[in-house]
């Protein structure tokens, strides 16, 4: 039994070493890291984060001091981060970011956000590829200096969509943001229709949805300059000149 208990520590001691000098020598020293997935991710957030790791053994960032952690809890708007060992003295960070959801209109900017309100940042990307990217004007620019804007608006702009599809689906709009208490939606980009708060808007939708059955059903409807959701129980229609 002690011979058994011997070669056990004897084995251990070996291990010990072994990684003692993987992590110390330059065999596995990390030179190179290749970055993909960053679309909304410049590199030059990501460098110095990896800085300290170089020169070292690459086993560090991979199971010591957590690298993937560190990415994680810098970039929310990444779903996941993937760390692996690309060669004995390179790594391959491989970003897995959340998909657009909303691009909002701040400054002559366009910011991304994804739908948990995760800022992905200001962007001249082609976003035709993702479906359904919902516009929003009006937000100020100080909701976009954290990682995320505020979960009640998030929540408020979801109930809004929501809403939107269930009672006029398949309509082309965009969001405009005034203060907490007035949103507008552009109906066909171009019409405002104010609902106010975010209250009551199943009602407020059925009243619209009522109304635009009537009026897309005239023969020759009359402009239209804006539709009023906010008073009780009503809907307030302020018609355009005809020539």
């Amino acid at each position: 039994m002690k011979i058994k208990i011997g070669r056990v520590l004897a084995g251990a001691g070996v291990l010990f070493l072994v990684a003692i000098f993987l992590l110390k020598s330059s065999v596995l020293a990390l030179h190179q890291v290749a970055l993909k997935g960053n679309q909304f991710t410049p590199k030059e957030k990501v460098r110095p984060i990896i800085a300290p790791y170089y020169g070292h053994s690459l086993l560090i960032p991979l199971y010591i001091n957590s690298l993937r952690s560190k990415l994680l809890s810098e970039f929310v708007h990444c779903d996941d981060i993937i760390v692996r060992p690309k060669s004995l003295h390179s790594l391959q960070i491989t970003l897995v970011e959340k998909k657009p959801w909303a691009s909002f209109w701040v400054d002559g900017r366009t910011i991304l956000v994804a739908d948990d309100g995760s800022v992905l940042g200001a962007s001249d990307t082609d976003m035709s590829k993702f479906d359904e990217l919902i516009i929003v004007r009006g937000f100020p620019a100080m909701y976009f200096q954290e990682k995320r804007i505020p979960k009640d608006f998030v929540q408020h702009i979801h109930e809004v969509l929501a809403a939107l599809k269930r009672y006029i689906p398949g309509t082309s709009f965009q969001l405009q943001y005034q203060d907490r208490y007035n949103w507008v939606i552009l109906y066909h980009d171009t019409l405002p229709i104010y609902i106010g708060t975010i209250k009551d808007l199943d009602d407020k939708f059925h009243r619209l949805q009522s109304f635009l059955l009537f009026y897309n059903s005239q023969l020759e409807p009359k402009p239209i300059d804006y539709i009023d959701l906010r008073a009780d129980k009503k809907i307030l229609v302020k018609y355009g000149e005809t020539l």
